[in-house]
């Protein structure tokens, strides 16, 4: 069997495909070939084990990064025309800037504060607020149908990738269980937008009938190396160290690693 380990987080999509027959490794790494032209790819060697392992990064960016340059647009145009009616003498009539109910509303107000404190103003014109409002709602159905095409498209390569996997051998797909994950994400201004269910359901339709998809415990999925199975340290948020041998990891890379190894809890298909 092949084992191939999925990772889903709100910035990408990272996969490894745990290869345990030296003979299937010419063909796997032929398969592997168009992910690994397109997207940031490593073999990886553990225990005599080849893993062929990716991070497919989703675009756009996070939805705060990706409406800063809209929002600030709107600071400097404002800014302009206060200027005007400063020198024109004329006193416009001025509220506090308000963020329309978005999922990662504190984030984006963060970012309107610094984008005004940048224009040099901290009131606005009633126009003002509706015109944000617009122009968020506007960015916002662009950036949902942007993040669906990506995440649909690194789906759908995985789903390539596995129907040439299922040639050489039965090939498992395998997620972490987190049905319970949308409470918490909600919860949380930076993963708000995290769509966990859709992305389930899209790599469901994209993998072929010949493979299986199975949950696996996510207990400790990103906290444990691969290579000695210890509690990894911390580097920065996304890179971790094994303080026993003293190998790096990226954090999707080695959490898609180690749902390839995990158990199988439960079939979906």
């Amino acid at each position: 069997m092949i084992p191939v380990g999925v990772d889903f987080n709100l910035r990408a999509i990272s996969i490894a495909v745990q290869i345990k027959r030296r003979s299937h490794v010419k063909e796997a790494l032929a398969a592997f070939a168009p992910i690994a032209s397109r997207y940031e790819a490593e073999i990886v060697t553990i225990n005599g084990e080849c893993y062929l392992t990716a991070l497919l990064n989703l675009n756009p960016p996070p939805f705060p990064e990706y409406v800063q340059p809209k929002i600030k647009a709107l600071a400097e145009k404002y800014a302009e025309e206060l200027d005007v009616l400063k020198r024109l003498g004329i006193k416009p009539r001025l509220t506090r800037p308000k963020i329309p109910g978005i999922p990662d509303r504190k984030l984006v107000a963060k970012t309107l504060r610094q984008a005004l404190e940048e224009a040099g103003i901290t009131a606005v014109p009633h126009l003002f607020n509706t015109e944000l409002a617009v122009r968020i709602r506007k960015a916002e159905r662009k950036w949902k149908l942007a993040y669906r095409h990506s995440i649909t498209g690194r789906c759908y390569a995985i789903g390539r990738l596995v129907k040439a996997l299922t040639k050489l051998d039965k090939v498992t797909v395998k997620v972490e269980n987190l049905k319970t994950i949308n409470k918490k994400t909600v919860a949380n201004p930076k993963t708000a937008r995290w769509c966990y269910a859709t992305m389930l359901r899209i790599l469901k339709a994209a993998t072929p009938p010949a493979a299986k998809i199975a949950y696996i415990n996510p207990a400790h999925t990103s906290q444990l190396t691969p290579c000695c199975h210890t509690k990894a340290k911390h580097k920065t948020y996304r890179t971790l160290t094994c303080p026993k041998c003293g190998k790096q990891w990226h954090r999707d890379i080695l959490a898609a690693i180690n749902i390839s190894q995990a158990k199988i809890t439960t079939t979906l298909q």
